[in-house]
């Protein structure tokens, strides 16, 4: 009788224990899913977060190429603006503004009281624009020695650049150079011809172009 209820006890013990380890693997389990859906949940929301940030920056980027974008459009219509204004002309040397020979008296170097309103705009062009240089270019007609049309056409290209420097233009910037009758758009037959000849033509250089050194004439 009594190693029966020996037998009992040790059964009791046996199956609480049983229970036991049922229960605490069950808890186990059930912590163990718990775990694995937290972990899935943070991965969803970490990936949410990121292609939120990666859209955001998307569109930040986007955002600055497009304004990118309209300044320089709103730039290059500015200059194209002032070009008109000047009435220069683009080439691969960059814009050529050619001014007649109404800025000077005939055989003289020095400019007449109306004729520098050409000069004023491209003052106010090269203030807008900084970071280009010129060059100025005297050139005459035939009529004449070629000593002395070499000497008039320097005279007037240093006319020119010395007016730009009055107006504020840094020297550095300008380069002055007489051609003489060397480099005519025309032929010298007729008085038309010699008239157009007759010319300052004033090259602005783009940005990148680097002047010569300025004459000391």
């Amino acid at each position: 009788m009594g190693a029966h209820r020996v037998y009992m006890a040790d059964r009791k013990v046996e199956i609480a224990m049983a229970t036991a380890s049922t229960s605490y693997a069950e808890d186990q389990r059930a912590e163990l899913s718990q775990a694995r859906d937290d972990a899935r949940l943070n991965a969803r929301t970490e990936e949410a977060d990121r292609a939120r940030r990666e859209t955001a920056t998307a569109q930040s980027a986007t955002d600055a190429a497009l304004a990118s974008a309209a300044v320089a459009a709103k730039e290059a219509d500015e200059l194209q603006r002032q070009i008109d204004v000047l009435e220069a002309e683009a080439t691969d040397r960059g814009l050529v503004l050619t001014l007649g020979d109404v800025l000077f008296a005939t055989g003289r170097s020095d400019l007449t009281s109306g004729g520098t309103n050409t000069l004023d705009k491209l003052v106010v062009f090269l203030n807008n624009y900084p970071d280009r240089n010129v060059v100025i270019e005297g050139h005459t007609d035939d009529v004449g020695s070629h000593e002395m049309n070499q000497t008039l056409s320097q005279h007037r290209a240093d006319s020119v650049k010395f007016y730009l420097v009055q107006q504020g233009i840094r020297h550095k910037r300008l380069a002055a150079s007489g051609m003489g009758e060397t480099q005519p758009i025309t032929d010298n037959q007729s008085p038309s011809g010699r008239q157009q000849n007759r010319r300052v033509e004033v090259i602005i250089n783009n940005p990148q172009s680097v002047v010569p050194a300025a004459s000391t004439n």
